[in-house]
This record gives structure tokens, C-alpha cells and sequence, in this order.
């Protein structure tokens, strides 16, 4: 069985699809779970921090081919990515909230003749 920093090192090589396809299904699971949980049992969250994850260990992978321990890296990778999108969607939601709670001005008599 190939090694999590081999596989890696060969993606950062030679962007090899199957070495990067093996460490997704390796890890996928316990990056999946973990964003989960930060997420507070969103699914659609959950997936979209995992493909953020993977989408980092794609981009950085010629600096963390030398890591010995690449679930550990997802993991905290995972984390914050869940941070982020948690505070992306709590300013979202609260937006929507004060934009719903804003009066509207009713328009005038003369504007609904002229209509």
C-alpha cells in the first residue's frame, strides 16, 4: 500500500489524478465527519468545507508532500475552512434578517392611480 506523503508527492509531481483520487478516498470520511460536527449537522455545509479542504491540499500539495501525517493537516484544514463558512453563513443570515425586518414605504394613493 502506498504511503499518504508518496501519493501526494506524485500529485505534486505530476498532478497525477489517481494518486490525488486515492488520498480523497482515504481521507474523505474523516474529513466529512469532522466538518459535520463544526458545521452543526448541515450536510450541504459539511460538503462544501470538504471540498474546500481537498481543494487546499490540491493547491498546497508541493509544500506538504514531506508531512508524514496528512490527517492531522486535513483535519485542521477542515476546522478552519468550517470557521470560515460558519461565519460567512451567520453574517448571510443576519443580513437577510435586518433587510426582512426593515419597513417598507408604502406607496401613495397618486401612485397607485397613476399605476
Amino acid at each position: 500500500m502506498t504511503s499518504d506523503a508518496e501519493l501526494l508527492a506524485r500529485f505534486a509531481r505530476s498532478r497525477s489524478e489517481d494518486a490525488f483520487a486515492e488520498l480523497v478516498r482515504r481521507h474523505v470520511n474523516l474529513v466529512y465527519s469532522a466538518a459535520l460536527r463544526q458545521v452543526g449537522g448541515d450536510p450541504h455545509l459539511a460538503q462544501d468545507v470538504a471540498q474546500t479542504a481537498f481543494s487546499d491540499l490540491a493547491r498546497k500539495a508541493p509544500a506538504l508532500a514531506r508531512r508524514t501525517n496528512l490527517s492531522g493537516w486535513l483535519y485542521t484544514s477542515a476546522r478552519f475552512a468550517a470557521a470560515k463558512i460558519v461565519r460567512a453563513e451567520h453574517r448571510r443570515r443576519h443580513r437577510e434578517d435586518r433587510f426582512m425586518r426593515e419597513p417598507t414605504d408604502a406607496a401613495p394613493e397618486a401612485d397607485w392611480a397613476q399605476l
